[in-house]
């Protein structure tokens, strides 16, 4: 069972597993041939488009849910077809990102049920590619301090259990849990030489 993602040229791989785990649920059933991996790539990434689709519907109907997929459908037409065709863990990610994107403006504008979402995205974006860091915290903490000063506003707890318990959960066991255990059994473990890496030591 897989504790780190993609191997790096760097001598450290990416930061986690969840793009293996999401795609054993095709790759396990069909005896891991070949094929049911790069199926599976076209159906996570057919799922993040749906999402986007539901979400978006949801909000705002067809003033919403058109432009959001228009964005979708100009990016798969400006890239081509292999991003669909080529399971690679830069290609895999892509419309999770723009998905990440809605659910952090529905965060910001008040509904903290999108938290785990959030945090699944996120944590799944991080995870396949580190290259996502930097967006995906930013884009996180401005919905979270958008959040965070409608509930203020609003005269309710920032700390109320049932806001954050979810979310916390979702990062504890997708997040945090195969990195600490490849931490423990493979000292000093692929986080570790991953941020030594990016700190130059």
């Amino acid at each position: 069972t897989p504790l780190t993602g993609p191997w790096m040229q760097f001598g450290w791989n990416q930061p986690g597993p969840t793009m293996y785990y999401l795609l054993a649920l095709f790759s396990g059933g069909a005896r891991q041939r070949g094929w049911a991996s790069l199926v599976g790539n076209v159906l996570l990434q057919g799922v993040a488009v749906a999402w986007i689709a539901r979400l978006s519907w949801k909000s705002g109907g067809l003033r919403w849910m058109v432009p959001w997929l228009a964005v979708v459908t100009l990016s798969y037409w400006a890239t081509g077809p292999w991003i669909l065709q080529q399971l690679w863990n830069p290609y895999l990610p892509f419309p999770f990102f723009t998905l990440l994107l809605l659910l952090a403006w529905l965060v910001g504008s008040g509904q903290g049920r999108r938290l785990a979402g959030l945090a699944f995205v996120g944590s799944f974006l991080v995870q396949t590619h580190v290259g996502y860091a930097l967006p995906v915290l930013a884009v996180s903490a401005w919905a979270l301090v958008r959040l965070l000063v409608g509930e203020h506003r609003a005269g309710r707890s920032m700390r109320r259990w049932s806001l954050w318990r979810a979310p916390l959960i979702v990062l504890a066991v997708v997040g945090f849990v195969p990195l600490v255990i490849d931490t423990v059994v493979h000292w000093p473990g692929n986080t570790v030489r991953l941020v030594q890496f990016y700190l130059g030591l």
